[in-house]
């Protein structure tokens, strides 16, 4: 029988054990984000930090593995583009990616306000939370996260029961609104970011890793933020949060 060189055999069985460990660890999932903020409006005031928000959330997405980031903001937001951009960034995903929605800019308990939206109390030409549903349905994705820091997006909640938001939306799916339905979002004075966006950033920067395994789930972040903005609000507004989901469903691994 011919003997193999010792050197040989070591090398032959490394490669073969590396080829093992490949095949048996997972691909690691991706995480498809499409980040949305709107200072100036062709119809309606203008606000002072939604880019810079939609900014560094996309900046700070960009530093997870596997992310995939699609940023849209001012005039190119219209409500026609936005709709073309979320259908095709979370096209083909697959059931372990995460896909996350996020929007600063003006809103209403439909949705939110487009560059091109007529008037927030028209209640015409939102990027409405039923097609952003609608659209994360598609894809088997086990993990899908609708953020809106905009005025009264809570109201959404109260008025599930005629919305259908919840009727397209699937168990996983979680929703983070950043101020109840009678409420206001602020924006922090002679800040860089609206201070639900500040704190947001915060916690999925690390913040809100309270027990420091670095994942983030979503009583976690929510506990998080919504102290916090509570506090810098000074009760003036109050985060919420919903959706059938488990509270120890992982938002962000960092």
């Amino acid at each position: 029988m011919h003997k193999m060189p010792f050197k040989r055999t070591i090398t032959a069985t490394l490669i073969l054990l590396a080829s093992l460990l490949l095949t048996a660890v997972p691909a690691v999932a991706d995480t498809y984000i499409v980040a949305v903020g709107i200072n100036r409006y062709k119809h309606i005031t203008g606000l002072h930090v939604s880019e810079d928000d939609a900014k560094d959330f996309a900046e700070l997405c960009r530093k997870f593995p596997g992310a995939h980031v699609n940023i849209v903001t001012g005039r190119y937001a219209t409500r026609e583009r936005l709709q073309k951009v979320i259908a095709k960034a979370y096209a083909g995903t697959s059931a372990d990616d995460t896909l996350i929605f996020y929007f600063s800019g003006h809103g209403s308990p439909s949705g939110c306000a487009a560059y091109d939206t007529p008037a927030v109390s028209s209640g015409r030409g939102f990027l409405t939370f039923d097609y952003i549903a609608s659209v994360m349905k598609k894809s088997p994705a086990r993990r899908k996260i609708i953020i809106s820091d905009s005025c009264y997006s809570g109201a959404s909640r109260s008025s599930k029961k005629k919305s259908r938001t919840h009727r397209r939306a699937d168990p996983n799916v979680i929703l983070f609104m950043s101020s109840r339905a009678n409420e206001t979002s602020l924006e922090a004075i002679g800040g860089t970011n609206s201070i639900f966006t500040r704190y947001l950033l915060k916690g999925m920067g690390g913040a809100a890793d309270a027990n420091g395994d670095r994942l983030i789930t979503a009583r976690e972040l929510f506990n998080y933020v919504s102290s916090q903005v509570e506090h810098a609000s000074q009760g003036k507004q109050h985060p919420v949060m919903w959706g059938n989901f488990d509270e120890n469903f992982i938002i962000f691994r960092r």
